[in-house]
């Protein structure tokens, strides 16, 4: 046994073993070796057995920006694909072991995917709308980065409650975060402890007992939120008391609450780029936050996942 490191899991322990076998046989023959390999049987996925739960875990992270270049001695903050890795991994290892720690039992994960989770959305460097951003390599690279970061994130929740994902549009990515969400949806097409929304529609509603959570990017409608989430899914409205409509975009935590409704601008662990450095708008807390619901009483704890440093 000896220790090994990777970017995904950081430090981990790696096992060997050998054995020496000498054939029945003098000599292998071509009939032989087809015949072992006829009678092999391809393995069978097992579902995991959860242990159940009460819980709902909302994992929404907001506004990775994959991709983003920024350097420290302009903005404070180096941030690279590597760096972003990081911020990534780190957070979703930080929640989970709080989770486990405070003893919440999960009976689902609801991880919404695309909330400017890559920088740029295209092969010359800007945004879908074509505004140029400051990046770091070439396009397919941070798109292949992008889904492996994903896929491990799944693997790594799928493991406390099967995980429900949903696509949400934003401005900088709106179509190569619609491409991960496909991967991933293809990825795990044969696996029974996820479940993927592929619908292309901006804004996704989301019912847990008399719980309602909306997500929309909050960069395109800005006013009257609360009336297209009534208008859009009437239903889930009527039959919920505890109503939240998350949003990103800002990379900054406000809350607003109105009759019946709270809307929760949700935190970044991205750094500021040279723009918004030279804009003003520095200063915000980087970190991640996930949301544990009950069915019956609401939002019930907000775990958060500050960026302490590179």
């Amino acid at each position: 046994a000896w220790n090994g490191t990777s970017k995904m899991q950081g430090t981990y322990t790696m096992y060997s073993s050998s054995i020496k076998v000498k054939p029945i046989q003098s000599f292998l023959t071509k009939d032989s070796i087809i015949e072992v390999f006829e009678n092999l049987s391809p393995p069978k996925h097992k579902p995991i057995a959860y242990r159940g739960g009460n819980k709902l875990l909302e994992f929404p992270i907001m506004d990775i920006h994959l991709g983003k270049l920024a350097w420290d001695k302009e903005t404070g903050f180096d941030y690279d694909l590597d760096v972003a890795e990081k911020r990534y991994v780190g957070a979703i290892m930080d929640i989970i072991s709080k989770v486990k720690a405070y003893g919440f039992e999960i009976e689902k994960i609801l991880f919404p995917i695309g909330q400017d989770f890559f920088n740029v959305d295209n092969d010359k460097g800007s945004t879908n709308k074509g505004t140029p951003q400051s990046i770091d390599s070439r396009w397919q690279k941070m798109y292949k980065r992008g889904c492996d970061m994903v896929i491990w994130a799944v693997e790594e929740l799928k493991q406390i409650a099967p995980v429900e994902i949903c696509y949400v549009k934003a401005n900088h990515d709106s179509m190569l975060s619609y491409f991960l969400v496909l991967n991933t949806s293809a990825w795990f097409r044969n696996c029974e402890e996820v479940s993927i929304n592929i619908s292309p529609t901006p804004r996704k509603y989301y019912q847990y007992g008399k719980c309602m959570i909306g997500y929309s990017h909050g960069e395109e409608a800005k006013t009257q939120l609360d009336k297209i989430m009534a208008a859009e899914s009437p239903k889930i409205w009527g039959d919920t008391v505890y109503r939240e409509l998350h949003l990103g975009h800002l990379h900054t935590e406000r809350v607003y609450e109105y009759a019946g409704l709270i809307i929760r601008r949700i935190s970044s662990v991205t750094s500021a780029d040279s723009w918004h450095t030279d804009s003003g708008y520095i200063g915000t807390v980087m970190k991640a936050q996930a949301f544990i619901w009950d069915k019956e009483t609401g939002l019930e704890t907000i775990i958060n996942s500050t960026v302490r440093g590179d």
